[in-house]
């Protein structure tokens, strides 16, 4: 297998003589395949193995391009213009420009450019940034850069080493969207570092929940939550799944998820989504599914991060939950009724200057210096107590325990009427819910509250009582 690494490959090919792969004789064209395979590869032309397909890229110096059968038709009908008679036999040609006869070309065993756990890497049009805990590096030219890098992972965009991160408007943005907070501001910061640093480490890979930070039965949206992970996605390749229709458990799952992709986006979550769905696929890699093609795996090093927004909590409380998630509370500063276009007078993104784009990226690379320095900074959860109540059992049985907590201190409670109530209270009557169930989640609450929780098995049917635990 011929082996690419930084350097402009295809020189090589030049110098083996590629050559002409026609004649005209008698105004017929006479067709040479070897030679215009080598004519091909003499452009950088190359079949590589990916996902276990056989698919064709374009290696020019260190960007390498994704490209079709169709592709290559073009680039030598554009390349023989200027000649109408083989002009008009590639126009013409089927045979040349299939799968079937193309993969003969070169097989390039890609080593592309990634993170370690020290540096991270941003490819712009003026050249490649590397960062570090040391500091963000001027642009070096791809021409000198020493690793291959795909063409979709090149921001359209100028990096300015001098640009001011403080005059991004996506900095004010993100304050508001902390309250002003500091702590707050610091810990999103180095989650988005984290999110950006295309580096997974066994033990230590985790998804990002954004969450608003009030708790509601009657959740709004429109906080700004969304707007964080497009934003990394003009940073780093990305995939949105509709969190409302995505289930873990279907076969096809990850389909959109290939090589290239950085981060996974699970777009508004729908309450209930079971995140211990998601254990193996944070700590292992990508089981990938798709429809008429084999399955492969994405291995955690090779895997994309998984972001999730949602505007309801997510149920677990155990060690296995904790270790596999970062929470961010997102300040309602925004809402449906008041956007960022109601406050900025422009929409973010779409209507950004030259200037603006530069602000921003300097931001967003001096968020993953920030990580490399860091890690991860702490910052307590916004109503901690609570959220872990839900987690560890329901949002409407947290609703109830708070309207009716004050009746049961210090009196015993029969536990299958106080299940009725509870039942009835939630609009549930004659739903199936076992007495170990509801049993377990007051022990929960107790638990999380500071509360005391007894078993009475001494009256008939048997009851409980919670009590302060000075009591």
């Amino acid at each position: 297998m011929h082996k690419e690494g930084g350097s402009p490959v295809y020189e090589a090919v030049l110098e083996n003589g590629g050559g002409e792969y026609y004649s005209i004789d008698n105004g017929k064209v006479k067709f040479d395949d070897g030679l215009f395979i080598q004519y091909l590869e003499r452009y950088g032309f190359r079949t590589v193995s990916l996902a276990r397909d056989i698919e064709l890229v374009r290696i020019e110096g260190s960007v390498v391009s994704k490209v079709s059968a169709s592709d290559v038709k073009l680039f030598v009908k554009e390349h023989t213009i200027s000649e109408p008679q083989i002009h008009n036999y590639i126009i013409r040609s089927t045979r040349l420009f299939s799968m079937n006869y193309l993969d003969v070309l070169k097989r390039a065993d890609l080593k592309m450019n990634r993170d370690t756990s020290t540096s991270s890497f941003y490819y712009f049009r003026n050249g490649v940034v590397k960062v570090t805990a040391q500091g963000i590096e001027d642009p070096v030219s791809y021409n000198d850069f020493g690793g291959l890098v795909w063409r979709e992972h090149i921001i359209d965009c100028d990096f300015n080493i001098n640009a001011k991160s403080t005059d991004a408007v996506f900095l004010d943005f993100l304050k508001k969207l902390c309250n002003n907070e500091n702590s707050r501001l610091y810990y999103l910061a180095t989650i988005i570092g984290y999110c950006l640093h295309d580096y997974r480490a066994p033990g230590k890979a985790k998804a990002v929940i954004l969450n608003d930070e009030i708790v509601s039965d009657q959740p709004e949206g429109g906080s700004g939550k969304s707007l964080i992970v497009q934003a990394m996605g003009k940073v780093r390749k990305i995939v949105d799944l509709d969190g409302k229709k995505f289930d873990p458990k279907s076969e096809f799952a990850w389909q959109k998820v290939n090589e290239s992709i950085r981060i996974v986006n699970i777009d508004d979550a729908k309450t209930g989504f079971s995140f211990e769905d998601l254990f193996s696929t944070i700590t292992q890699g990508f089981q990938v599914n798709r429809k008429n093609k084999d399955e492969y795996f994405l291995p955690l090093e090779q895997s994309p991060v998984i972001v999730l927004t949602t505007n309801s909590i997510m149920k677990g409380m155990s060690g296995s939950f904790k270790r596999r998630q970062y929470n961010v509370d997102i300040h309602q500063h925004f809402n449906l009724y008041h956007t960022p276009e109601d406050e900025y007078k422009h929409t973010f993104f779409s209507m950004w200057s030259e200037k603006e784009w530069q602000a921003f990226y300097m931001l967003m690379l001096q968020f993953v210096q920030a990580y490399l320095v860091n890690g991860i900074l702490s910052c307590p959860e916004t109503d901690r107590q609570k959220k872990d109540a839900i987690r560890a059992t329901t949002q409407n049985f947290v609703d109830w325990m708070e309207e009716y907590l004050k009746d049961f201190i210090g009196e015993i409670q029969p536990t299958g009427a106080t299940k009725e109530m509870y039942l009835s209270y939630t609009g549930q009557s004659g739903t199936s819910l076992s007495d170990k169930k509801f049993t377990g989640w007051l022990k929960s609450y107790c638990e999380i509250y500071g509360y005391k929780y007894e078993s009475i098995s001494s009256i008939r049917p048997r009851g409980f009582k919670i009590s302060n635990q000075n009591a």
